[in-house]
């Protein structure tokens, strides 16, 4: 199926067909894996210490084919909040498209933990109480992830999540994305919703360069009005020893598909990632790492890698141009 890109690589307009890609296997926490020598005292890969700037590309799930420049702003220095919704709780606000089919969970590629020590996660099992029932499970022809809604009809996730990385602007982003707010095993509180869009970033389609490590959905129904959304923060200050919350659906946890969540404070902070020792494990890519201000939960990057030959899980920190360009897709 012909598919509509937008991207963002000047004020040049393009045209290109994509033929769908599907990929089977289900996505883990990932783990880079790069030359790049590590600071063991820092737990921060060298190679991607750099700032780099968000450059979004989107596609229509079954629209045709283009790309289109859309800008986003520069970093500058400061510190900016937006709050959260808490939804209404109706269903009914929903709209339509909300299906309550249950969605199949697949063969999960076992992964090693990331944990630190003993595995501190503990399971969440109200899942229909604000914020929790605005964390989702995300599921695609790529495997299993996590993601949180950020409007009525937005989801926030990892890029990896919704595209293979590295593979070029022009491929395909997976196939059959469905969201499942607040699942808590083979309950659908608030059912399913599938993608009517999709984006990342044009650094992480071309070189699946860890620091663009984010994606976003546009859904076929107004679920965010019923189950709410977190806030959001971006500051060029450092984040370091502020706890910090991840909550999203570890693949290898039993009873399957349920929430678990672990808080640690905030070790490093890179220009485009944050460190922490919060634990983790395949399936929770997407999930939020959100920080609690006066009783606001915001979300301050999103999940993205566990341990390799570094000392900390990684998410991918939410930048001034990330956040203003999620704010344009609400």
């Amino acid at each position: 199926m012909p598919m509509r890109h937008w991207g963002i690589t000047g004020m040049q307009i393009k045209t290109r067909t994509v033929a769908a890609l599907l990929c089977m296997a289900v996505i883990p926490t990932l783990t880079v894996t790069t030359t790049a020598q590590a600071d063991e005292a820092s737990g921060i890969a060298t190679e991607y210490t750099e700032y780099t700037e968000a450059q979004p590309i989107g596609q229509d799930v079954d629209g045709p084919a283009d790309e289109f420049f859309l800008p986003t702003s520069i970093a500058s220095s400061g510190v900016t909040s937006t709050e959260g919704f808490h939804g209404t709780g109706d269903i009914a606000d929903a709209g339509p498209n909300v299906s309550f089919d249950p969605v199949p969970t697949g063969d999960p590629v076992w992964q090693p933990s990331s944990v630190f020590g003993t595995d501190q996660r503990t399971r969440v099992n109200g899942t229909t109480a604000f914020p929790n029932r605005s964390f989702a499970r995300v599921s695609s022809s790529g495997g299993t992830c996590s993601g949180f809604l950020f409007g009525p009809d937005l989801v926030v996730t990892a890029g990896h999540c919704i595209h293979p990385g590295g593979t070029g602007r022009g491929t395909a982003f997976y196939s059959n994305v469905r969201v499942s707010p607040g699942q808590n095993g083979t309950s659908y509180p608030y059912g399913t919703c599938s993608a009517t869009q999709l984006w990342t970033d044009v650094a992480w389609t071309e070189s699946a360069d860890p620091r663009q490590d984010w994606g976003a959905i546009r859904l076929n129904c107004k679920i965010g009005n019923t189950t709410g959304w977190i806030g959001m923060r971006w500051q060029t200050g450092s984040f370091n020893d502020q706890y910090a919350n991840v909550r999203g659906y570890p693949a290898e946890k039993r009873p399957v598909n349920t929430m678990w969540t672990h808080g640690e404070p905030i070790r490093q902070t890179a220009g485009n990632q944050l460190f922490y020792t919060i634990d983790t494990s395949g399936g929770q890519s997407g999930s939020p790492v959100f920080i609690v201000d006066s009783g606001s939960q915001l979300a301050i990057a999103i999940h993205a890698y566990g341990t390799s030959n570094v000392a900390y899980n990684k998410g991918t920190r939410i930048t001034r141009g990330l956040f203003d360009f999620l704010i344009s897709l609400q």
